[in-house]
């Protein structure tokens, strides 16, 4: 059975093909490839298609979790830079404004700053292990000389791809949960930023 590796599902692991090599998942599917050995009277057709859907799966779930920290980059980005801008206008004409009263807005640029730094680290190239090349096909056919030896022995080796696809898919998914609690935590501190500042809130008075 896989082994969970939790280091894999860190947002700002470096996603390397040394990393790969040291997760035990993907150490665990490369030694089962290099050690499987095929049977002539076993068809592999079915397990080669189970494969396929498997690293399809995967591809989408990246493809998911890489569109949904680019909206988080689209909101982020732009809204840090309007913080930053309101910051300066309020320090500029000081309208009910305090250093007591900055310290939330100041707490929710570095938390957006924090959660777009985090979706765009989501985002980072990620170069995987892909599936047998032809030439292993080729040469598996040529050795074998069965069809479905040399099916089963090419399809050996999917389970490398799809333990790399399922380590980039943990940390990808770790860095957009680290992104909207980065968001949340933003959010809550520019509305207390706002009630201290605006004077419709009767506390804002005391504050100031």
């Amino acid at each position: 059975m896989a082994r969970s590796d939790n280091k894999s599902g860190k947002c700002f692991s470096s996603l390397t093909e040394e990393r790969f090599k040291e997760n035990p998942d993907y150490q665990e599917a490369y030694q089962f490839s290099a050690e499987f050995e095929p049977q002539k009277d076993v068809r592999y057709t079915w397990v080669y298609e189970h494969g396929m859907e498997l690293c399809r799966q995967g591809r989408e779930a990246i493809d998911v979790l890489d569109k949904k920290a680019e909206h988080m980059v689209k909101f982020l980005g732009p809204t840090s830079g309007f913080l930053v801008i309101a910051v300066n206008w309020l320090f500029h004409y000081k309208l009910h404004v305090t250093y007591v009263t900055m310290i939330p807005a100041i707490l929710a640029i570095l938390c957006f700053g924090f959660g777009l730094y985090a979706a765009l680290r989501a985002l980072r190239p990620v170069a995987q292990p892909l599936l047998p090349s032809t030439r292993v096909a080729l040469e598996s056919i040529a050795f074998f000389g069965s069809t479905e030896e040399a099916r089963g022995n090419v399809v050996a080796g999917f389970d490398i791809a799809i333990q790399a696809q399922a380590i980039i898919t943990k940390g990808k998914s770790a860095c957009l949960r680290l992104s909207f609690k980065m968001f949340v935590f933003g959010f809550l501190s520019l509305l207390c930023a706002l009630m201290l500042a605006l004077p419709i809130f009767p506390f804002s008075a005391v504050v100031g």
